[in-house]
């Protein structure tokens, strides 16, 4: 006797959504930082079901090009993996809307736009890693500062869907810090053109904004040449980083050091010292020489400026872990403390989904 089957071809996965989403039954996925597409949709559209938005035409030709993008980042960096994992942000298509795709966009892209060349398949995976993690950060800076979307860190929000609980706090922490400095560049602006014509240094922003951006993509820069591209033996402690934040903080505003600490110089030649690294700096540190003289200790409630150097400096107290590396870098490679206080190597890895995850070794 002979048998036949017929295979329903209705369940087998044909498009990438379809894979991935097969794909997510059969292995559990961990929560994890992933690829953001921005895709501005007709506000009507914002009221369907995800499922069927994601079969309209605006969304698939956005989508597509958004990937392609995304493999060539990948192919640059020696990144293979059999898909990119991603969640939509869907953006209602108005005045306000666009504006907000254009700042959450232009901040997600600065890890991509910095011309940074990973010497190791390390230093690639967290150069992708900062890049899933600019874009959510872009994403909430634009929620903070226009609305437009539901807010995405809040329970069922897009970016709690998806990113772990440590990532959703820190994003919180760093997004405060960015508004504050935004909003005082906004309000010191006049100090800073001043400043900069009187010390004839060129000023070549049309708005805060572009000022914001130009210290956001400096504040990166530094970040990956004391961390990744460190080529030293050895690294500041966490306690060493942790203080050095809290003196950076107190410099700021202008007030010595409560009581003497070892680790520190004495104030008067670290302020000296800090000064002399913000003029050394550009941008990321010139605004910051500039406005921290209109910073009135006594009076701050009654003046606006100081009222908002109060803002920028409290974000910084808040998000001060945010200054201890998540990695320590030596010779390139990264290490991180076990809980046995133990520095040991750590790899990142690509899991059978796509996500980018970091073990010991």
């Amino acid at each position: 006797m002979v048998y036949s089957y017929k295979v329903r071809t209705d369940l087998i996965p044909t498009t990438e959504q379809d894979k991935r989403t097969c794909a997510e039954r059969i292995f559990q996925r961990q929560p994890a930082l992933l690829e953001l597409p921005l895709i501005l949709v007709p506000e009507h559209l914002l009221h369907v079901p995800e499922e069927f938005r994601q079969q309209k035409a605006v969304v698939i030709s956005v989508l597509n090009r958004w990937m392609t993008r995304a493999k060539e980042e990948d192919l640059r960096l020696n990144i293979e993996r059999p898909w990119i994992p991603t969640a939509e942000i869907y953006i209602p298509h108005t005045l306000r809307g666009k504006r907000f795709l254009k700042i959450a966009k232009v901040i997600g892209k600065i890890p991509s736009t910095l011309n940074i060349v990973p010497k190791n398949q390390n230093q690639a995976y967290w150069l992708l890693t900062m890049r899933y993690f600019w874009q959510a950060r872009g994403v909430l800076f634009a929620h903070k500062l226009l609305g437009v979307i539901p807010n995405p860190i809040e329970e069922q929000g897009v970016l709690s869907r998806y990113l772990p609980d440590t990532s959703i706090k820190n994003l919180e922490l760093i997004t405060n810090i960015d508004l504050a400095c935004f909003l005082l560049l906004v309000r010191g602006g006049r100090y800073i053109r001043n400043w900069a014509a009187t010390n004839k240094i060129r000023y070549p922003f049309k708005s805060p904004m572009d000022l914001f951006l130009k210290i956001q993509r400096q504040s990166f820069l530094l970040s990956w040449k004391v961390g990744p591209d460190d080529s030293e033996l050895d690294w500041l402690s966490n306690a060493q980083q942790r203080d050095n934040i809290s003196a950076r903080i107190r410099l700021l505003k202008q007030k010595r050091w409560l009581e003497p600490a070892a680790v520190r110089q004495p104030y008067l030649e670290m302020k000296q010292a800090y000064v002399d690294f913000l003029q050394q700096v550009s941008w990321y540190g010139y605004w910051l020489l500039v406005l921290r003289d209109h910073f009135d200790n006594k009076h701050w409630e009654k003046n606006l400026l100081s009222a908002h150097w109060q803002d920028y400096i409290n974000a910084l107290k808040a998000g001060k872990e945010l200054f201890v590396s998540e990695f320590d870098w030596r010779g390139g490679q990264p290490y991180k403390t076990k809980t046995t206080s133990k520095v040991q190597r750590v790899e990142g890895f690509i899991d059978l989904l796509g996500y980018i995850h970091w073990v010991w070794t």
